[in-house]
């Protein structure tokens, strides 16, 4: 935390604290921290990480508040969340650089808490999610409402709707693992509900964006909006696959997964055709896309959304935790909904003719994709 010191000195202070952690930290490890260390420890982490400039010192800051976090809450320190809380609620009005420090540390801390598989830990997490989610999704709103304001050309301040564009992914980072870890039946609560609504309309906003021709917005601000539709399809394909009945009674879900199915059907248009063009023209130009577009990563979401509502129908995951009757009903609800609402007879076609004929064609890309890979195999083993 001293300043003073050059940054490369700090910067090795800060990793030998964080791999210290893992090694000292729980009270039966060897050559273990005392009590009295740990807690001068803690209660500087925060200060230290809220305020600092350097975005590389910051990272493996919020690392190591995310280690502690993940073995002393809420035992050994029950008021970490809640110090977080107030600190994101006091930065989000007054202070741009804790506010984006203070999302940072919270994003590593729920990334390691959502990884604890003791009950008690999982309890801990969903007891204080509600009151992140609230605030987050205020802090998300505000900020996303103000940087679309500054590209639709009603503000001139780009630095500023730069930051908001940062903050406002950070949050829905958070949001969506929040969302898929702290809730046991995520369509229950009210809270999810709208929020599961306003990211399907985001969705669509978003996409207008990026993809209206003449383009309406460039490079920074595009790859940014295109990261908010990446975050927003991670959470509808794995709400599906983590929580298949909540996904299948949330709002408006149906008509989600026929709107990606809408993007994976123009998607196929241009991936692949029933009658491939072998020329060596075609094969040349085929091997030059090797990047992947934003489209065809949703397009990935989409088929992976329909795959785990396949799966929810025809091949559901047993469970050998307790379920009562009302919850067995209401996930015979979900499936049955599915199966008769969704995957209609007409459906059903559409997808087996734009699978088998669009995206089982080999293109000369995949073809040296495996290549590559058999080659790699070949030296390893010979």
């Amino acid at each position: 935390m001293d300043k003073e010191l050059p940054t490369e000195i700090r910067y090795l202070a800060i990793i030998q604290l964080k791999n210290g952690i893992d090694k000292y930290w729980r009270k039966t490890a060897t050559n273990a921290l005392k009590a009295e260390e740990k807690s001068e420890i803690r209660s500087h982490l925060f200060e230290s990480g809220i305020s600092e400039a350097d975005p590389q010192l910051a990272l493996q800051n919020a690392l190591a508040i995310a280690k502690v976090v993940r073995i002393d809450y809420p035992t050994e320190w029950p008021e970490a969340l809640t110090s977080l809380i107030t600190i994101l609620r006091t930065a989000s009005e007054s202070n741009p650089v804790h506010l984006r420090r203070g999302l940072l540390i919270l994003l590593r801390t729920t990334k390691e808490l959502a990884t604890a598989r003791l009950r008690k830990s999982q309890t801990s997490l969903q007891s204080v999610t509600p009151e992140l989610v609230f605030l987050l999704g205020h802090i998300y709103i505000q900020k996303v409402s103000f940087w679309l304001e500054f590209l639709n050309g009603n503000g001139d301040d780009e630095g500023g709707a730069n930051d908001a564009m940062e903050n406002s992914l950070v949050a829905l980072k958070i949001i969506r693992r929040l969302l898929l870890v702290g809730y046991e039946y995520p369509n229950h609560d009210k809270e999810v509900q709208e929020l599961w609504t306003s990211s399907q309309n985001q969705f669509g906003q978003f996409l207008d964006m990026v993809t209206r021709e003449p383009a309406i917005i460039v490079a920074p601000a595009k790859e940014l909006v295109e990261k908010h539709m990446l975050q927003l399809a991670k959470l509808h394909f794995q709400m599906a696959r983590d929580h298949p009945a909540a996904f299948a009674l949330l709002p408006n879900s149906l008509e989600l997964t026929r709107a990606y199915w809408g993007l994976v059907g123009k998607f196929g248009e241009t991936y692949g055709s029933a009658k491939p063009d072998f020329s060596a023209k075609a094969l040349s130009q085929d091997n030059m896309r090797d990047d992947v577009t934003v489209l065809e990563k949703l397009s990935l979401k989409g088929l992976l959304i329909l795959r785990y509502c396949v799966k929810m129908v025809f091949s559901p995951s047993q469970s050998f935790k307790y379920r009562t009757p009302e919850i067995k009903e209401e996930q015979a609800q979900a499936a049955n909904l599915i199966k008769t609402q969704l995957f209609t007879n007409d459906l059903v076609c559409q997808l087996a003719d734009v699978i088998v004929t669009k995206f089982f064609v080999f293109r000369q890309a995949d073809l040296n994709a495996w290549e590559e890979v058999f080659n790699q195999v070949l030296v390893k083993y010979v």
